[in-house]
């Protein structure tokens, strides 16, 4: 079969078995010692009957399936696939109960395709993020280690007797802040006490 066929095949599975949840289809495409690789589910079932299973697990939690794809490269038997997924989370979760939220999620698919059925395929998405959306995982405590960072270094330049300074760097986005210890600052002042009264005499004579 040539890359495009192939192509077509992947977008079989996604429009008729993930989206539409025909089982017949998933008999035609899927051969009987095909394996599938999920991190995040790593023992699954081989085979048609262990697609299934797959395929009816994901649009038991999400409802509203729409798997789409975004784009796809093929080479030999292989086809990469990037995919977005939307739904509504309606269904538990790593023990989370149902919350009616819209849901957004992408990843890739890596199929390997042998006389017109998978045999093997190799999937990585963002589960995390999906974990996050339904509050399954808490988000990062980026406002925490940044305070606690602060701390510490206002700790640490009690201690010294050295009290940390900033000097403005405007080429920087965001406003961030350079830190310059005392020396390097008042070697700056030093330079602009000098260029000033090298002014005030030049003015003068």
């Amino acid at each position: 079969m040539s890359t495009d066929d192939n192509k077509l095949l992947v977008r079989r599975q996604f429009e008729e078995i993930w989206n539409g949840g025909n089982w017949a289809t998933a008999d035609e495409l899927y051969a009987p010692e095909y394996v599938n690789h999920d991190p995040y589910n790593p023992d699954q079932g081989t085979g048609p009957e262990g697609f299934k299973q797959r395929v009816g697990g994901y649009r038991s939690v999400l409802h509203d399936f729409d798997l789409r794809i975004e784009r796809q490269i093929a080479e030999g038997d292989w086809v990469e696939t990037h995919w977005s997924l939307r739904g509504i989370h309606g269904g538990e979760l790593e023990g989370t109960p149902p919350t009616g939220k819209s849901l957004y999620v992408d990843g890739q698919l890596l199929s390997h395709i042998v006389d017109g059925k998978f045999v093997e395929e190799r999937v990585h998405w963002d589960t995390l993020g999906l974990l996050r959306e339904i509050g399954a995982v808490p988000p990062p405590h980026r406002d925490r280690t940044l305070a606690s960072r602060s701390s510490a270094a206002s700790f640490r330049a009690r201690a010294t007797g050295h009290p940390r300074q900033y000097l403005t760097v405007p080429a920087r986005p965001g406003g961030l802040r350079c830190p310059a210890n005392a020396a390097s600052v008042r070697a700056r002042d030093r330079r602009s006490s000098a260029a000033a009264a090298q002014t005030d005499s030049t003015g003068s004579g």
